[in-house]
């Protein structure tokens, strides 16, 4: 029996006839070509760009070097090392005065504010709190004399809480009495005399 012909052929053909090849999808193929390339050039650019920074801070470090020993080569490290021991030496200078206690402030204020027909015999000062007390001992012309005192205590801002207690009257007609407030802690500072 001889062999079907296609119909389209005159005659046998031994070239196989397959269906049309579907092209595998080109536009996506260039796509993902197109990103690898674009993400090539971006990597080349950042290495170039790091080579080139590299070698501007090279330069940059070099030139700040060598205007570091010119500074170095003016200056005078005796001097220098005499200056640190002076700043050291003010510091401690600063720290201890501002620790040192001055008592002549305090005594000025008292005496400002302190009537005539008053007068105080012992003070005791205790400045081992964070509001320093005073104790005082003393002796007025009379009651009327504590009342006006402790009045004028009280227009200070400087003696706060004046208790008056102990109150004696003495045969000459005068009074006795003790005397505790709080003082501003600012007030005994050496810095604030100066």
């Amino acid at each position: 029996m001889p062999a079907p012909q296609h119909p389209a052929s005159n005659g046998p053909s031994f070239v196989p006839h397959s269906a049309p090849i579907k092209k595998r999808g080109r536009d996506a193929s260039s796509l993902l070509t197109a990103l690898t390339f674009l993400l090539f050039v971006v990597s080349a650019a950042l290495a170039a760009g790091v080579y080139f920074y590299d070698g501007y801070l090279t330069n940059r470090l070099e030139s700040k070097k060598k205007e570091v020993a010119k500074v170095e080569s003016k200056v005078d490290f005796r001097s220098a090392e005499d200056l640190i021991r002076l700043s050291k030496r003010l510091g401690y200078s600063r720290d201890l005065l501002s620790q040192h206690v001055a008592v002549s402030p305090f005594f000025t204020e008292l005496e400002k504010v302190t009537l005539p027909s008053i007068r105080f015999t012992s003070v005791d000062l205790d400045r081992s709190t964070e509001n320093p007390t005073v104790k005082l001992s003393g002796e007025a012309s009379g009651y009327p004399s504590i009342a006006l005192q402790s009045d004028e205590f009280g227009k200070t801002t400087v003696f706060r809480d004046p208790i008056f207690s102990s109150l004696k009257t003495n045969d000459d007609g005068t009074v006795t009495f003790e005397l505790e407030m709080t003082v501003d802690r600012t007030l005994f500072a050496f810095t604030n005399s100066l």
